[in-house]
Parts: structure tokens; C-alpha cells; sequence
């Protein structure tokens, strides 16, 4: 076993035995926030004035198996996110996994991409390629990353001071570490769907572990 694989494993081990310090339901702003986006998403994704197959993110890494968009309005701002699907998190067949990567177009430019850590988000201004952003998923969690051209001022992780901030970015340093020697090779998305992504509980928040924020409005 490498060290580097040593090294990804070891603090993706300690980054998930630190979640269960973690609130077990979103805290009352999350919860205000994640109802705000549930009250935005379009009724058809698919509307051709949205362009989600032209505007799908070029995917590296491990191919999800899955693909669901939702789209999302709010003023002059267009919310693109699309859901990757593995039916594993780190090692079959532990449980399902779902992970959101959201396009951010404001007054029609892509200005931001939002992604997630183990509840915390982070944003990332893209570097594009064929006009699109690349994002990798490595095989053990899925944790996307986007690629861009200055990592100490394109990526902003969302500090949520709970223990694990130091530690998510140890992960992501390694998660991009496996992107950059894999040279970003693109690898064939599933066809894109519009159902099926993980749907809000409102009533008991049980999916909470799938609908950490994901973006911010």
C-alpha cells in the first residue's frame, strides 16, 4: 500500500470519527437555508433556456453512477446542481452516497462552483476547460474538487469551527493531490436525470447526512 494511499485513508478515517461529534439535525439557519432552496428548484430542470446538458461539469476520477440535476432562481441568480450517485461511500457496500456540485451564474456568467466536505462547503472559482468546469472524485468518500488556478486564493472552505476544519483540509490537500497525478482525466458521465436526487425531511430532517448546505443564496 502507498503512503499516499496510507495518507488519504488514515485522515479520511479520522475526519469520519470526528462526525459523530457533529449535530445529528441542521442547526435552525441551515434548516432556514435548505428551505429556501427547496422553495426555488424549477419544475423542469430540462427547460432548454437552462442549457443543463451544455453546462454539465466534465467529471474525473471515479464516474458516479448516477446523475440528477435540479435547477434553482433566485433574482439574477441561476443555480445548476448536479447530484453524483456511487451506491458506496468508502468501500462496497457500506451505504449509498450522494454528492452536489452547484454552478453559481450570476447575470449569465459562471462565478462560482459549490461543493461540500463533510458538512462544510466550500466554493471554488473554476479553471475551465472546453468551457466547463473539471471536477474529480476520488474513489474512497467521493469528495469532489474542482480545478482551478490558484488554489490558495480560488478555494474558500467555509470554517465552521467544530474540530474538523484543520482536517477537511488535509483531505481536500490529498483528495487534490490524487486529482494532479491523475492529470485530470475525463472519464464518461451517466445520462443526466431530473428524479431521484435525496429529498428534504422536514418532518424529522433523517436525511440530513445527505442535505448538508450545499450552497449559499
Amino acid at each position: 500500500m502507498s503512503s499516499f494511499y496510507e495518507r488519504l485513508r488514515e485522515n479520511f478515517e479520522d475526519l469520519s470519527r470526528g462526525l459523530g461529534a457533529l449535530p445529528s439535525v441542521p442547526s435552525e439557519e441551515d434548516k432556514r437555508v435548505l428551505r429556501k432552496l427547496e422553495r426555488l428548484k424549477a419544475a423542469d430542470p430540462f427547460d432548454s433556456s437552462y442549457n443543463v446538458k451544455g453546462r454539465v461539469p466534465l467529471i474525473s476520477g471515479i464516474a458516479p453512477e448516477r446523475v440528477v440535476v435540479e435547477v434553482r432562481e433566485w433574482r439574477s441568480v441561476l443555480l445548476l446542481t448536479y447530484w453524483h450517485f456511487w451506491p458506496y461511500d468508502v468501500f462496497p457496500p457500506d451505504h449509498e452516497n450522494w454528492e452536489p456540485v452547484t454552478l453559481v451564474y450570476e447575470t449569465g456568467e459562471l462565478t462560482r462552483v459549490d461543493a461540500r466536505v463533510h458538512n462544510a462547503l466550500i466554493s471554488y472559482r473554476p479553471e475551465m476547460e472546453d468551457a466547463k468546469p473539471v471536477v474529480h472524485f476520488y474513489r474512497i468518500g467521493h469528495t469532489p474538487v474542482v480545478k482551478v488556478r490558484d488554489r490558495t486564493k480560488d478555494v474558500v472552505l467555509d470554517v465552521l469551527n467544530d474540530g474538523l476544519d484543520s482536517t477537511r483540509r488535509k483531505w481536500l490537500d490529498l483528495c487534490y493531490q490524487r486529482a494532479e497525478s491523475d492529470r485530470w482525466q475525463p472519464v464518461s458521465p451517466p445520462r443526466l436525470e431530473q428524479e431521484g436526487a435525496p429529498i428534504l425531511d422536514e418532518v424529522h430532517w433523517r436525511a440530513w447526512g445527505k442535505h448538508s448546505i450545499y450552497l449559499r443564496i
